[in-house]
């Protein structure tokens, strides 16, 4: 909303352009901390009077079992998520001025808030349900919406630039959203806070590649070549993940399966226990 708001206001208000976005976005932190203050949560509140335990130890890891799983189908997509999306997030003013040649300052902003506001709504999309088949398709879209936004700067379409943005847009947020999900459901309880650091370590990671590797591209190349270099590279590990994700598909099933049997069975055993009782 920041980067939108902000060219917004730069473009067609003219009113003290560096002082009224931070006015207005502070006017929208105050009310969102007015609304929280006036939600009521008990398990807080349940807990406030008990004694604070000891803070658990932020700690990096990934169970071996998991391992190659969590790294090629959570990991993996969340970094290629960044890298491109932080692609998005330096290069877009420079794109949309020197490739697409519009001098309209809102433009670059709107471009930001549908990637990563959109991305947020179309989770919500009731579409390819199937954790699988939706990581697939996210991390499929990603790549193409990426590649949308390099032909509109060989064919300077604005039009072009926003369909490849909703796109990367709508793949981002499936990707992660499952990706997430699986750092979140493949290690037992006692190492998830592990693996989900370790997942968002992987992902922040990925913000690194645009910064240094647009930099060094663009000392020899222009910016167009430069993207031109990292979607393709993003795209080789897009095809990995895709390839791999035949393998992974056979595990989670099995892994489902499992766990339906491991319920049947407890319930079982606890209807049992229950009729024993009774008798």
């Amino acid at each position: 909303l920041g980067p939108a708001l902000t060219g917004l206001v730069i473009q067609y208000l003219h009113l003290m352009p560096l002082r009224v976005p931070f006015w207005l976005l502070t006017a929208l932190l105050v009310t969102a901390w007015m609304a929280l203050e006036t939600l009521k949560d008990a398990d807080f509140l349940a807990q406030k009077g008990k004694p604070k335990a000891a803070p658990a130890p932020i700690s990096l890891g990934v169970p071996s079992e998991i391992s190659p799983h969590f790294w090629s189908f959570s990991a993996l997509p969340i970094f290629t998520l960044f890298t491109l999306n932080g692609i998005i997030l330096s290069l877009i003013p420079s794109f949309v001025k020197s490739v697409l040649h519009s001098s309209n300052l809102s433009v670059s902003g709107l471009l930001i808030l549908l990637l990563l506001g959109g991305g947020a709504l179309l989770q919500l999309l009731p579409l390819a349900s199937e954790p699988v088949t939706r990581l697939r398709l996210g991390i499929a879209l990603l790549s193409i919406g990426a590649w949308l936004v390099v032909f509109s700067g060989s064919t300077g379409s604005i039009v072009l630039l926003w369909i490849g943005v909703l796109v990367q847009a709508l793949g981002s947020g499936w990707t992660f959203q499952i990706s997430l999900r699986l750092a979140g459901e493949l290690p037992h309880a006692e190492a998830r806070s592990k693996v989900i650091t370790t997942f968002y370590l992987a992902g922040y990671a990925g913000f690194i590649v645009p910064v240094i590797g647009t930099g060094v591209l663009t000392y020899f190349f222009d910016l167009h070549v430069s993207l031109v270099v990292l979607n393709t590279l993003a795209s080789l590990l897009v095809l990995y993940m895709l390839g791999y994700s035949v393998r992974f598909r056979r595990y989670y099933a099995a892994r489902k399966q499992e766990e339906i049997q491991v319920a049947r069975s407890k319930v079982a055993a606890a209807g049992a226990d229950q009729g024993a009782m009774t008798s």
